[in-house]
């Protein structure tokens, strides 16, 4: 990796802060950076300790989905399943985290940090939306229609997400398609806020229900 620097005189600063931001990119796709040669580890009982540990991260994990208005209807044994599909997402302040047009299939659960939503209105600069805390979430329109970003979103602080990809929710909306309905009410609320902020003229609430309705089941396959 390499970079340039206005004034050498920043140098160890900013070395340290691209390390970071570096260090993040890799967490978020589940890669580490190589150990030494010689890695000692001492733990008495590690593998006890690792499974209270795992046990504990599902209980938040359940608890964070459960307060979700989007996952309110699914069964004890459904947020089980989407917990464990759960992935850690470390984001560095400034980081942007999604960016309004682009297409992503998964949502972000945000569980520590603030993160800013922003609308970029095309030749203006961008307007800001709100600040996203703790047990929000966005991209979830992505997740269930494969829509492109209806926002940009960008990272505060240092900032910990819960991500969910498209396949670890598709078993779920095959076996109960008329979780599809929910879904697009949940939707369908969301987007009348958004419109609000961009001055759009938001269709009426059923025919926007009714849309969301049909592209999650095009999206998923569903009959």
């Amino acid at each position: 990796m390499r970079y340039w620097l206005i004034n050498p005189g920043h140098d160890d600063s900013t070395d340290s802060a691209v390390r970071i931001h570096f260090y993040s990119a890799l967490q978020r796709q589940s890669l580490s950076l190589a150990h030494p040669c010689m890695d000692i580890r001492l733990n008495a009982d590690s593998e006890r300790r690792s499974s209270v540990r795992l046990a504990a991260e599902m209980d938040l994990r359940k608890q964070a989905l459960a307060k979700v208005a989007l996952f309110s209807g699914l069964t004890e044994e459904e947020l089980v399943k989407l917990a464990k599909a759960l992935r850690n997402t470390p984001f560095i302040k400034d980081d942007i985290i999604t960016r309004q047009g682009a297409v992503a299939h998964w949502l972000y659960l945000l569980v520590g940090g603030e993160a800013d939503v922003w609308f970029e209105a095309e030749g203006l600069e961008r307007i800001y939306c709100a600040t996203l805390k703790a047990g929000d979430v966005f991209g979830e329109i992505g997740l269930l229609t494969g829509a492109p970003r209806g926002a940009t979103v960008t990272a505060k602080t240092d900032v910990l997400c819960y991500r969910l990809d498209k396949q670890n929710f598709e078993s779920i909306l095959h076996e109960r398609p008329e979780l599809a309905d929910e879904f697009a009410h949940v939707l369908s609320d969301r987007n009348e806020v958004l419109s609000a902020i961009r001055s759009d003229h938001a269709e009426p609430e059923q025919v926007q229900q009714a849309n969301y309705r049909s592209s999650i089941r095009r999206f998923f396959g569903l009959k």
